[in-house]
């Protein structure tokens, strides 16, 4: 949470605002697992709304991911690829 404050912090304080803004949750396969996955799916739609809210970004979304997944690493290559292609297109 500090690093995404400075993130914040910084872009504020330069007036720059992102194309899109990324959120990658990793370890899927672990934290599923875990007693109450629900909260780190709350968590992570509260982060989305802050920052979709703070208009430092133009674009934000949210991702779980886990490299022991084969669709995870698949959908996430492809959003990589489309976020690329996106960059270069706008030039």
């Amino acid at each position: 949470m500090e690093f995404l404050g400075h993130l914040r912090g910084h872009l504020l304080n330069h007036g720059h605002v992102l194309e899109t803004m990324m959120f990658l949750l990793n370890k899927r396969d672990l934290w599923e697992r875990s007693n109450d996955p629900d909260q780190l799916r709350k968590w992570e739609r509260d982060i989305a709304e802050t920052w979709k809210n703070s208009a430092l970004a133009k674009r934000v979304e949210f991702a779980e991911h886990s490299n022991l997944i084969p669709t995870d690493i698949t959908k996430f290559a492809l959003s990589l690829r489309e976020q690329i292609r996106s960059v270069r297109d706008a030039k």
